[in-house]
């Protein structure tokens, strides 16, 4: 049968190294092989929050995905991380799909 061409992706904070880890499918069977890449090392924090929304105020962050009453994946991801190297960064992300 047809497998998904969509590609798990996770972010992990491991130890002080800021990691990403892939799969090649979404239903992988246990036991199968990840891809471990570290994106940065001494890192002391990382908060993602996910856009859950949008008001006349502006977006609705939230810090867990998904949401209440959330549908399908958030519109944009922002990490907020406390490094050694360079301080505080904040770095968002645009995920997809229509924009609003």
């Amino acid at each position: 049968a047809p497998r998904s061409t969509l590609q798990p992706v996770e972010y992990l904070l491991i130890g002080d190294r800021l990691v990403r880890r892939t799969r090649t499918y979404v239903d992988t069977a246990r036991g199968a092989r990840t891809v471990d890449r570290i994106l940065m090392e001494g890192v002391r924090s990382a908060r993602p929050q996910f856009v859950a929304g949008e008001t006349p105020s502006g977006l609705q962050w939230v810090d867990l995905w998904p949401s209440l009453g959330a549908v399908g994946a958030p519109r944009a991801l922002r990490l907020e991380l406390e490094t050694a190297a360079f301080g505080a960064l904040t770095l968002d992300f645009w995920i997809g799909g229509a924009a609003a």
